[in-house]
């Protein structure tokens, strides 16, 4: 069992787990449904359908973890660019190998239309796979944060548990502080 600790907002120890609060107030459903039907004249009608949703309380949405990153639409534009690049660009030689001098323009124009999708292709690629990288980076410290996330009940205020964890040393240290002020005023009495 994990260690409880007071919020430091309302000193309440009712607080929890934003992931044990997400998980209880999330749930998922799956519905298939069949019917069946006669019309007049011995015609029948048969139908089928599927479905699948997700509920949430208010509170599992405002404690919910970090979304992870995907970049599918970008990558998908990229493969799609170089595809097509290459394809022009085997078009275009295709062209200037196979005709004559006055037709060899439009080869010139499938290579460099071709070479312009391929390299943007490319561009768009690796440009995605940096920004996924550095997403996956602010995903995880984001995830890591979320997982030692504590919630009061009472107050409703959203708790690090490293912050809280600080918070409360400092109030041991301002008890041991306040007990060395009071010892230091003995003893100046005792000198007076």
């Amino acid at each position: 069992m994990e260690k409880q600790f007071n919020c430091p907002q309302c000193g309440s120890d009712r607080t929890q787990k934003a992931r044990v609060l997400y998980e209880s107030g999330t749930s998922a459903s799956k519905m298939t449904m069949a019917g069946l039907g006669v019309a007049g004249g011995g015609k029948v009608g048969v139908g089928v359908g599927a479905g699948a949703g997700t509920s949430q309380t208010e509170l599992a949405k405002k404690l919910s973890p970090p979304v992870k990153p995907a970049l599918v639409g970008r990558r998908f534009l990229a493969w799609l660019l170089v595809a097509v690049g290459s394809f022009t660009l085997f078009n275009g030689f295709l062209l200037l190998a196979t005709t004559t001098l006055h037709h060899k323009s439009n080869g010139v124009g499938f290579l460099i239309f071709g070479g312009i999708c391929a390299f943007s292709g490319i561009f768009i690629f690796k440009s995605a796979g940096r920004k996924l990288k550095k997403r996956k980076v602010k995903y995880e410290e984001d995830y890591t944060k979320w997982e030692r996330t504590w919630y009061c009940n009472r107050c409703g205020h959203i708790i690090d548990e490293l912050d809280s964890k600080t918070f409360e040393e400092f109030q041991k240290l301002g008890k041991n502080l306040k007990e060395l002020e009071g010892l230091v005023s003995r003893i100046d009495n005792l000198n007076k």
